[in-house]
This record gives C-alpha cells, sequence and structure tokens, in this order.
C-alpha cells in the first residue's frame, strides 16, 4: 500500500497521470482489464459499428495484429456501441476479421479517461508499463502505429 501510494505521489509530482484502466467485458463475456496485458505494448482503439472512420481504419489494426503477432504486442479494440447497435458487433467482427480482443460497454467518459475528446474514432498506444505513450483523435495510419509500436518494444 506504501508502495502505490508513494507511486500515486510521484506521478502527481512530476506532472504525469497514473496509467489509465479500463475494466470491460469482451464479447464473449469475460471480465477484461488492461492489467492482463502488462509487460506488452498495447493499443487500445475505440470504435464503433456506426462509426464510418472507424470501420475504415479497423483494417489497420488487423493488420498491426498480424505483423506483430509474435511479439508482446495487444491490440484491444472497445466498441461504443450501445443497446440499440450491440447487434452489429459480431457481423462487424467477422466481416473485418478482428481476432484481437474486443471489449464491450464502454462510454465517452472511458475515451476521455485515456484523454481523448469523446469523439470516434480514437486510439491509445500504451507502453510496457501502461503509460500512454501516443493518442490519435482520428483515423490513424498503418504506418504511424507501426512506428510507435516498433519503438515502444524497444524500451
Amino acid at each position: 500500500m506504501k508502495r502505490l501510494l508513494a507511486l500515486s505521489l510521484l506521478f502527481a509530482a512530476t506532472g504525469f497521470a497514473a496509467p489509465p484502466e479500463l475494466a470491460l467485458k469482451s464479447t464473449d463475456g469475460k471480465a477484461i482489464t488492461l492489467d492482463a496485458y502488462r509487460g506488452k505494448v498495447v493499443v487500445v482503439n475505440f470504435w464503433a459499428t456506426w462509426c464510418t472512420p472507424c470501420a475504415i481504419e479497423m483494417k489497420n489494426f488487423v493488420k498491426l495484429h498480424e505483423r506483430y503477432a509474435a511479439q508482446p504486442v495487444e491490440i484491444v479494440a472497445v466498441s461504443l456501441d450501445d443497446e440499440r447497435t450491440t447487434k452489429y458487433i459480431e457481423p462487424f467482427i467477422r466481416s473485418r476479421k478482428m481476432t484481437f480482443p474486443v471489449l464491450v460497454g464502454a462510454s465517452d467518459q472511458d475515451v476521455k479517461h485515456f484523454g481523448g475528446k469523446g469523439t470516434l474514432p480514437f486510439t491509445a498506444v500504451l507502453g510496457k508499463d501502461g503509460e500512454i505513450l501516443a493518442r490519435f483523435d482520428r483515423q490513424v495510419k498503418e504506418d504511424e502505429l507501426a512506428r510507435i509500436v516498433t519503438d515502444a518494444l524497444s524500451h
């Protein structure tokens, strides 16, 4: 407990926020937290089935997932679909061949917790320690992501 308090004070004193946390359920009903991915570079993409730019950029995350499959990198897609549109999540996943974790039940507040404006798409890249390395309040390009992920793997 003392160590946790000391770390919190250190983050506050240096102007850094504590690593963001997210606890949601996956599409198969399993409880998932980002803590489960500590030690890996994590790309967290907030999206929704009704978001056209999200659908367009999802191919970049699929390619990135394939490219770094043998390395400590995890892609986590976080859906902001609500009760009216959740029925479209599974078809969206299948049509885009998404084989990485997809979490459901997120809100605009979750996006803001990661430093986003609450708009979609939004992507955050976390280092192995959980700290945010990059944020994108827009569609992100595959080469941008690859550069950040490759750099994060070397640290």
